[in-house]
């Protein structure tokens, strides 16, 4: 899930290289339906999106996860971060979010 579609096309390349299947989303809001309506092994999801960031996103699926999935289909999910500037900068808020959402790792 991102906004870019450069960066959504990088990652895809190198995971079908890898073997896996891909799907893109370009914003949270559109993730969030997909995540709802297919289960994935992983999400890897952008933090800064228009229409809906990223946590806001996970934390939305997090709580649709717990009424309407088993706990063995939880998706882990791995947030994005690619502008290390803006990391450092707004780093308190990123991890009192994505600690509420249960998210597994920043990447």
């Amino acid at each position: 899930i991102d906004d870019s579609l450069t960066i959504r096309k990088v990652f895809e390349r190198a995971l079908v290289s890898l073997g896996f299947e891909v799907r893109q989303a370009e914003n949270g809001l559109v993730g969030l339906e997909e995540m709802k309506g297919t289960v994935y092994d992983i999400v890897l999801c952008d933090f800064l999106m228009p229409i809906m960031d990223g946590v806001d996103c996970i934390q939305q699926y997090r709580e649709w996860e717990r009424t309407h999935r088993n706990w063995f289909q939880q998706v882990r999910v791995f947030l994005l971060m690619l502008n290390m500037l803006l990391v450092w900068l707004i780093f308190d808020i990123i991890f009192s979010k994505s600690y509420q959402c249960y998210l597994d790792s920043l990447l």
